[in-house]
């Protein structure tokens, strides 16, 4: 298969790809990853990858959630523990609200169960002081006709 027909297939499996570039991991903070404009978008996957500089060894824990617009903010992906993750490193969803962010070395899972996440931002939450950078990348149909997803 071709470069071209596997982008193609991606595509038409995944929907959209959007991408944030590495940025550091710095302290226990709420940092904007994505806005979701003209509202709901389906996230069929969603990427975290420990890019140019390893993560800390201080604990720390790393959540992803939906802040909407109009609403209170919900649990993309529950906490998982970030210390000591190299580069190369993933952190993925499963869809389900309630389940752990999953970390893998090098491999990452797409949603088992695709998510609807309203109109607002998708942010990244971190516990506890740690260095190290990180980039995202999610994939998403809209549900809504106007609705996309830009980086923050």
């Amino acid at each position: 298969m071709t470069n071209t027909q596997l982008k193609y297939l991606a595509k038409h499996l995944l929907g959209t790809k959007i991408e944030k570039s590495a940025a550091l991991i710095v302290g226990a903070d709420t940092k904007s990853m994505f806005t979701v404009t003209d509202g709901r978008v389906c996230i069929t996957a969603l990427v975290g990858e420990v890019a140019t500089a390893d993560i800390g060894a201080n604990a720390s824990n790393l959540t992803v959630n939906a802040d909407p617009t109009v609403g209170l903010t919900g649990v993309i992906g529950a906490a998982v523990a970030m210390a000591s993750a190299v580069v190369g490193t993933t952190f993925s969803i499963t869809g389900n609200p309630g389940d752990a962010i999953v970390k893998n070395t090098g491999v990452a899972l797409t949603c088992t169960s695709p998510c609807i996440v309203p109109a607002g931002t998708i942010t990244l939450a971190t516990s506890g002081t740690n260095t190290g950078s990180m980039k995202w990348t999610v994939w998403y149909y809209p549900v809504d006709p106007d609705a996309y997803v830009t980086v923050t």
